[in-house]
């Protein structure tokens, strides 16, 4: 199992809700047998039993499966997926944050692979300072890595973006600096979409209109030494011809009407 911290915060939260957390802490004690509440306290620890082995997949509740209460349950899981605050989880966790990219997935998707990570750091590894000031000044210190930890991520489209963050002092906090990238998102979003619904009259190909159409108006320089650059270099080595061989400028082309 995994993904053992979200698995026992999730069962924690529904069980709760259903207002039978007793049963998992081991605070609701089975009665005797001649007790009149005896046969309700059986039919819902068997309901627990049941809503936590579903949870789980096959291979995992099979070893689960004998055990008499939910409560059984719950510490044997525990005892099995989780060992306290370990270094060697914490390590793991820190490395999976630094190596976690945007990787093309949208903004939602990464930035929610990051949360999770890190809300199994502060699980793992609480605040646990005296001083009111010391937390405060800790979590804060600790948002801004996190923060870096998200910037470092991001696919290449969002340079300029990240370096205008960067200049900011003080460092935004986390929330901000998403709902920043967002909107950037889905602006560059919009002007892709838009950008697709051009169409040339002129060459018939799309992303460009007329004004705009090279093979109409004549070519830029830069894309003529693009076009240099990449006809000298053939498989990351310089073509020895490049020096001797005549480089064609293509000249504009008017149409009649002008």
């Amino acid at each position: 199992m995994g993904h053992y911290f979200a698995w026992s915060q999730f069962v924690k939260l529904y069980v709760t809700g259903k207002r039978k957390l007793g049963y998992l802490t081991g605070e609701k004690i089975k009665p005797a047998i001649s007790d009149p509440s005896f046969s309700t306290w059986v039919e819902e620890n068997a309901m627990l039993m049941s809503w936590l082995l579903n949870s789980m997949t096959p291979d995992i509740n099979a070893s689960f499966l004998r055990l008499p209460t939910a409560h059984d349950i719950c510490d044997a899981v525990a005892q099995t997926y989780f060992t306290g605050n370990d270094a060697s989880q914490i390590y793991e966790l820190r490395r999976k944050a630094h190596e976690t990219h945007q990787q093309g997935k949208s903004l939602a998707s990464y930035f929610s692979a990051l949360q999770t990570i890190w809300q199994e750091l502060d699980f793992l590894n609480p605040y646990d300072m005296e001083s009111t000031k010391d937390t405060t000044m800790l979590k804060k210190r600790i948002e801004n890595e996190r923060v870096y930890d998200f910037l470092a991520g991001l696919d290449p489209g969002f340079d300029q973006i990240r370096e205008q963050v960067l200049a900011q002092d003080p460092t935004p906090n986390l929330r901000s600096t998403y709902a920043f990238f967002r909107q950037e998102e889905l602006r560059q979003a919009a002007m892709l979409a838009n950008k697709k619904s051009l169409f040339c009259t002129h060459c018939k190909e799309t992303k460009h209109t007329r004004e705009t159409c090279f093979k109409l108006n004549g070519y830029p320089d830069w894309f003529r030494k693009k076009g240099e650059g990449s006809s000298r270099h053939k498989g990351g080595k310089t073509d020895s011809r490049a020096h001797t061989t005549t480089v064609h400028t293509p000249q504009p082309q008017y149409s009649q009407a002008q």
